[in-house]
């Protein structure tokens, strides 16, 4: 018997398989009988009704039959020889019969409409004979295969229930239905599908019991969650494995049919998030319709969803922009069922860069933003604030400000339920977030808003997505808390209701999307377990910290209005600037950087005096971290605020340490530094001293402070600094005539050293006093010595732009006993006494302590600089074709400039204009200051090297904060100005 159903099996699969083409082929033999026949019945006969003519007519008519019929779902959809299929029959039937009159007429048959009429009744007389045969025999095979099937109970009476009641019962396979159920009286009784309806759930263990069912199925489509939990946890009290069909969008959106291979296995989002909402997302996203779209987070689950939903609202084009390519490629996948990574619509960049974001919105200047990307794990954001304020706030920052900028209609950011009254990282971020983006809103018309809502079904790094790899490793599940709970919805809900939010919502609010009730976390455990059939514990963790037992999605005093539609809240939203949070960025303590975030979202500005943040790429702009701005405020909770203290002290301590030097004193600028080498020297007025021309003015300044004439000697094109070769003949020249100088001033232009190991012996020799300004060359390394370390005297500087900074100021180096005078100098030369007394002339020249902490910071962090300024320069000497500043004796520059020399030809002045009008700084090289009007008539040793740099040389930004994306921005429009120009020039 065994055997004999298995063989029933196979041949009725078999049938069930070509059922649709079979029953297809004998409608079309049954025309051709009929035709071939019905002339001779009826007594039409005549010469021209041949049996070929009979033959065209009768397949004429069944074709066209056969193809109505598939068109009105003859072959598919209705059940064969059911009721409602056989009335289907009719109309195919009644275009075969017109077209065999038709075709009958054309050929000269006699009598073709009577012909016409009785074809039409003896064909939809065989085929439905036919019909009820085929079911009747199938009917008669599938009684014996009715125990193969495993017995089911269906839940629901509806349409779900008898559609797929139907399909069961012509499906024979995996299940046999044994019972229906349903809650609604009015059905009880009621057979489908040869089922009656035995009642509600009340009788389902007594019908388990009956039938030894092994099977509920939930088949309601348009079930809640609620219900789903409800049945679920009843059908599996009684040991059933519990099942459902599609939800009703689905099932509508493959034309209402229902089938087994429909039937699936009960999910979480079946359990939590299947709230159907009336939403005619055509209606509600027309706003997007022909619009340019950018998506950032595009490969994450909101913004993928986005993405595909988007895609549907008819826009111009959607814009994916991700910093994970793997995520792209997944989401291209996903949307073309290819994934070759070869569409201008996939971008992959950082919405931290602001200058790839730049580029993105100025090459495709889209009109409408979702923002979606963030960092979201609340744990790892309370272990690195940092990061989670770079991108959830900084890079907000920067999409605001391209979008505004730009001219972007509507900005939709995604927010979370973490926001309202938050309480971690992750909820402060995005509550600041929140707050740009309506400080963004000041335009009417535009529409810059946010979107709140809690968690989502299936979201990658979800709670469940952490459980479902659980399991999968027979681990116990892991739940911070037995009595936590959170609100959930479906991705396709939510992505939904944010289309809708950017319709609905007013500019400068937040929508808060109606999410129903919260779930408790350790009920979805146990469902999960259930569900996987394994026998795992649920571990209890405890809370994790800014974590809350209960997520509110509005704050307990934020105002909301419930929107007319009932799917969402408005809320006000308080704003900020990010001139008032962009400090935040410097934090480098952690515990102080969470207290800092905490007060922003609480809407209490951090800087009471707003700055402007610059949209320019700078020279060399500062380099700073949160590590300058915790020694600063160390500083100044130490009480120290003066040019003395514990700062000062260690910040001269590092430089004596990195230098290698006897002795450092910091001072309150470079020049300062400068004046006091050459005031210890006893430089004043009648005096001369050599100074190198080309260098910035500071240097030549100097020593017309002292009184003293300075000479300007040129640079040779080995170092690119002051010429040795020149030099010895200038002081032979001298010393010939009795008026050597009083000092040598060498400066290490933009980080490169000059030939010290010619230089110093040279001064030496004639008792000549060698002052190095290295105050652009900190960090370089010449003749086995660090720049600063090779002269009498060393000068730095901490200006704002320099290779580190302290906001201002410099330092002095030299031996102990030179430093300690200089030191006294410094401090207004006054004397170690009880009361102030003055025996030498002194000066105000004493750094602050507040700004030495900060150098403090600088200094452990200038190796990391010099090594990205490098890459920077090695970056630039790759790509762009030009002559580079000598490098000479310098054994490492720390590349604080870049400096191009052009081409013949190229005007510096164009290829700087051609950068600044792309926001990027660009200079000249440094005039030489024989060139200076204030030193007309100075005598100057050569000039033709320091002149050639000036005429042909331009200084490139070369900040170690420089993102790789301007670096080489900068790169093309430097090479595109000299390709353009030299074409031109040719032209």
């Amino acid at each position: 018997m065994h055997n004999l159903v298995n063989r029933l099996d196979s041949e009725m699969g078999w049938v069930r398989g070509h059922r649709d083409g079979l029953v297809a082929l004998l409608d079309l033999l049954v025309w051709i009988v009929v035709v071939l026949i019905l002339p001779t019945a009826l007594g039409l006969e005549a010469g021209s009704e041949s049996i070929a003519g009979r033959l065209v007519v009768g397949l004429a008519a069944g074709c066209v039959s056969v193809l109505v019929g598939r068109r009105v779902g003859l072959y598919s959809i209705w059940a064969l020889g059911s009721p409602t299929g056989t009335l289907r029959l009719t109309v195919p039937v009644l275009a075969g019969a017109l077209v065999a009159g038709l075709v009958a007429t054309a050929l000269g048959f006699g009598r073709a409409i009577l012909l016409c009429v009785c074809s039409a009744l003896v064909a939809f007389a065989a085929q439905t004979i036919a019909r009820v045969a085929w079911r009747a025999h199938r009917d008669k095979m599938n009684s014996l295969l009715r125990a193969k099937g495993e017995p089911m109970i269906i839940f629901g009476a509806g349409f779900g229930g008898a559609h797929i009641a139907e399909a069961l019962s012509q499906e024979i396979g995996r299940y046999r239905v044994v019972a229906m159920l349903d809650d609604a009286e009015r059905v009880h009784g009621r057979k489908i599908g040869g089922i009656a309806v035995a009642g509600g759930r009340e009788k389902l263990g007594a019908l388990v019991e009956e039938h030894s069912a092994k099977h509920l199925l939930i088949a309601i489509p348009s079930a809640r969650s609620g219900l789903i939990r409800e049945l679920t946890d009843l059908g599996r009290s009684f040991g059933l494995h519990v099942s459902v069909l599609p939800t009703m969008t689905e099932v509508m959106s493959r034309g209402g049919v229902v089938s087994a291979s429909d039937i699936r296995d009960v999910t979480p989002a079946d359990l939590l998030g299947r709230k159907q909402v009336d939403l005619d997302l055509h209606q509600c996203g027309r706003y997007v319709a022909g619009k340019t779209i950018l998506v950032t987070g595009a490969g994450g689950s909101i913004g993928s969803e986005l993405c595909r939903q988007l895609a549907r609202l008819d826009p111009r084009k959607v814009l994916m922009l991700d910093r994970d390519e793997s995520a792209l490629h997944a989401l291209q996948l996903s949307m073309e069922g290819r994934a070759l990574l070869d569409d201008d619509s996939l971008i992959v960049a950082d919405i931290r860069d602001r200058d790839r974001m730049a580029a993105v919105f100025g090459t495709w200047h889209p009109e409408i933003v979702f923002h979606t990307a963030a960092l979201k794990h609340l744990t790892l954001l309370e272990a690195a604030p940092g990061e989670g304020f770079k991108t959830n706030v900084g890079g907000t920052h920067n999409l605001l400000e391209e979008a505004s900028a730009h001219e972007a209609m509507r900005f939709i950011n995604v927010s979370t339920d973490k926001a309202a009254d938050a309480s971690s990282v992750l909820g402060f971020t995005k509550r600041l977030a929140e707050r740009l983006t309506a400080n963004k809103s000041q335009n009417p018309d535009r529409q810059y808003l946010s979107v709140r809502f809690g968690n989502v079904l299936g979201s990658r790094g979800s709670v469940l997505d952490a459980f479902a790899k659980q399991i999968e490793m027979d681990e116990p599940l892991t739940v911070t808390h037995p009595e936590i709970e959170r609100y959930f919805m479906t991705v396709e809900e939510a992505v939904g209701l944010v289309i809708a939010a950017g319709d609905i919502g007013r500019t400068g609010e937040v929508m808060i999307l109606e999410m129903g009730k919260p779930v408790k976390i350790v009920d979805v455990a146990r469902q999960m377990i259930e569900s996987s059939g394994k026998n795992l514990d649920i571990e209890i963790t405890g809370l994790r910290p800014g974590e809350k037992m209960t997520e509110r999605l509005t704050g307990v005093e934020e105002p909301v209005v419930l929107n007319e539609t009932g799917l969402m809240w408005h809320a006000t939203c308080p704003p900020v600037g990010w001139s008032d949070i962009c400090d935040l960025a410097l934090i480098a303590d952690d515990d102080l950087l969470r207290a800092e975030l905490r007060d922003a979202a609480e809407y209490k500005p951090i800087r009471p005096t707003p700055i402007t943040s610059p949209v320019r790429t700078f020279l060399s702009p500062p380099d700073m971290t949160g590590a300058e701005r915790s020694s600063l405020l160390d500083a100044f909770d130490s009480g120290w605020i003066a040019p003395t203290g514990p700062s000062v002290v260690e910040f001269e301590r590092h430089l004596v340490d990195y230098l290698d030097v006897p002795a450092a004193l910091v001072l309150s600028s470079g020049s300062a530094g400068l004046h006091l080498a050459l005031h210890l020297h006893g430089i004043g007025p009648g005096d001369e001293v050599v100074v190198q021309t080309a260098t910035f003015a500071a240097s030549a300044f100097a020593v017309l402070q002292t009184g003293a004439t300075p000479i300007f000697c040129d640079s040779d094109a080995r170092t690119g600094n002051l010429d040795p070769v020149l030099l010895a003949e200038f002081l032979s020249s001298r010393e010939r005539m009795g008026r050597l100088p009083a000092a040598v001033v060498t400066v290490d232009l933009y980080g490169f050293c000059a030939d010290y190991d010619t230089i110093k012996p040279l001064c030496e020799s004639y008792g000549i006093p060698l002052i190095q300004d290295a105050a652009e060359a900190l960090g370089s390394l010449a003749c086995g010595r660090h720049a600063g370390a090779h002269g009498d005297f060393g000068v730095l500087s901490f200006n704002g732009n320099k290779i580190i900074t302290t906001g201002g100021g410099g330092a002095l180096l030299g031996d102990i006993d030179q430093i300690e005078h200089a030191r006294k100098l410094s401090t207004q030369a006054r004397e170690p006494l009880p009361h102030f007394e003055h025996v030498e002339r002194g000066f105000n020249y004493r750094m602050s302590n507040l700004l030495a902490a900060v150098g403090v910071a600088q200094m452990g962090r200038l190796e990391s600089i010099i090594e990205r300024r490098s890459e920077i320069s090695a970056f630039y000497r790759s790509e762009i074709e030009v002559s580079w500043f000598p490098t000479g004796v310098t054994d490492r520059p720390n590349s604080w400039l870049n400096v191009a020399e052009l081409p013949d030809g190229i005007a510096p002045e164009l290829v700087c204009d051609a950068l600044n009008a792309h926001g990027i700084e660009a200079r000249r090289a440094w005039k030489p200051m024989h060139q200076q009007p204030v030193f007309a008539g100075a005598e100057q040793i050569g000039g033709r090297c320091s002149d050639r740099l000036f005429e042909r040389g331009i200084c490139l930004p070369s900040g170690a904060t420089l993102s790789d994306a301007t670096v080489e921005r900068i790169a093309a429009v430097v090479n595109d100005t000299i390709t353009v120009t030299s074409t031109l020039a040719v032209s």
